[in-house]
């Protein structure tokens, strides 16, 4: 029959079909169609909420390590660079003064640093070790005139990235 209600032309007018087939119309349609926007704004089923928990945690599993290897990953780039900048600032003073410093301190009050940087695996900057200039094989000399001709971390432990110590770096 080309009168017959279509379903899809049937909903698109605002009409909605019974459970016989036929073309409800006016107030049955009405309350027919509030009954059906009202079961779907129930909210989500738990297999839903199940589904998208399992896929937050999955996710979860996969980025949190990688976070924390990029956090020690970045620390030790650090670590890298404040040696590397004190190493430069010891030689720069020897060039300048033909000795060595006797402080990392010494390095801050003759303006080669503004400040002594922090170990970021120790998180302080009174863990440098500071390695000690070797006294001479002949004469005599004043423990206390030998300077600083390297430093080197005071962080306990290893890298777990590289496989080596810390105080080694």
């Amino acid at each position: 029959d080309q009168y017959a209600p279509d379903d899809r032309n049937a909903r698109r007018l605002g009409a909605h079909l019974g459970p016989a087939g036929q073309l409800l119309g006016g107030q049955e349609g009405r309350e027919l169609q509030l009954m059906c926007a009202r079961r779907r704004t129930g909210g989500f089923t738990l297999i839903e909420l199940m589904v998208v928990l399992t896929i937050v945690g999955v996710l979860m599993g996969i980025a949190v390590p990688q976070y924390k290897n990029s956090v020690l990953k970045a620390k030790e780039t650090v670590l890298k660079e404040n040696l590397f900048v004190m190493r430069r600032c010891i030689r720069e003073f020897y060039q300048d003064k033909r000795r060595y410093p006797h402080t990392l301190e010494e390095l801050v009050q003759e303006k080669y640093l503004n400040v002594l940087p922090v170990d970021p695996i120790a998180k302080s900057s009174q863990s440098w070790q500071a390695v000690q200039e070797e006294p001479p094989e002949e004469g005599n000399y004043n423990a206390e005139e030998l300077g600083i001709v390297d430093v080197k971390s005071g962080a306990p432990g290893s890298s777990p990235l590289e496989n080596r110590p810390y105080s080694e770096y």
